[in-house]
């Protein structure tokens, strides 16, 4: 099954010199990070073929939080503007059903 896009993937990070491991265009590594693990190799292959880039935000702006954390009244506002979400509760009710196809 294939789809197509029309935005360049991205992932974001926020360890400097895990990009740095996964995007360096050099034939051999040598890392200081102590873990290296098959992740990072998968993810440095697929940055090479150009499936996907890797990219920098600062841990504080991480979209990701919003999903996995308890956020502070402030973080989770910044999370429901960064997810592009809108307050529905009061938004205007259709008067005519929205009707169904049948098969």
């Amino acid at each position: 099954m294939r789809f197509h896009l029309y935005e360049d993937i991205v992932i974001w990070y926020d360890n400097q010199q895990t990009i740095r491991f996964v995007t360096a265009d050099i034939p051999r590594l040598h890392t200081a990070l102590r873990h290296v693990d098959i992740h990072n190799a998968w993810t440095r292959q697929e940055v090479q073929k150009g499936t996907f880039k890797v990219q920098y935000l600062e841990i504080d702006k991480m979209p990701a939080d919003g999903l996995i954390k308890v956020l502070p009244k402030a973080k989770f506002d910044q999370f429901i503007r960064q997810c592009n979400l809108v307050d529905v509760s009061e938004a205007p009710i259709p008067k005519t059903p929205i009707s169904t196809p049948t098969p």
